[in-house]
């Protein structure tokens, strides 16, 4: 039992990073950030199946692992599980390129920030919903609100303004 709360609690917290003392979704996100970026650099012809695995992996283990995870955190809603976090970043650079992966990490980082903690329409409706699909569902409904952003923002400013094709 101790062995399988410790790999909960491992997986769930995003290898640790959701252990971070301050803002662990923030650390979550740079984190699948920084994965990003790494499989682009390393796989540049594979990054975006791996991105794509990257995502429905922790969206399908975030919905299996949430109650475990209140169980072996002891709380209703902790905020060390930060698989949300990771798949709504993952799923914005899959849905959002641009120049390089780095400036692509970087615009979905803070789009996806942006939109997670503004929860704009329906967002904070999303996240009533029942048990894992609500922290899950507040988090990819982040991504296509970033995403779509950083389409709009890409296509009707910086597109237009000279060297930024």
């Amino acid at each position: 039992m101790a062995g399988s709360t410790f790999a909960v609690k491992a997986v769930s917290s995003g290898l640790g990073l959701g252990y971070m003392p301050v803002l662990p979704g923030t650390w979550a996100t740079l984190g699948a950030g920084f994965a990003y970026w790494a499989v682009c650099v390393v796989a540049p012809t594979a990054s975006m199946w791996v991105v794509a695995g990257l995502a429905a992996g922790t969206l399908a283990v975030g919905l299996v692992l949430y109650r475990r995870a209140q169980a072996a955190y002891g709380e209703k809603d902790p905020r060390r599980f930060v698989l949300d976090e990771m798949t709504g970043l993952w799923l914005t650079c899959l849905l959002f390129r641009w120049r390089t992966p780095l400036e692509t990490g970087v615009a979905a980082f803070l789009a996806f920030r942006l939109f997670d903690g503004a929860k704009p329409f329906p967002l904070r409706e999303l996240e009533k919903l029942p048990g894992p699909w609500g922290v899950m569902a507040d988090d990819v409904g982040a991504a296509l609100y970033s995403a779509l952003a950083l389409w709009v923002v890409r296509l009707a400013v910086l597109d237009r303004l000279a060297g930024w094709r």
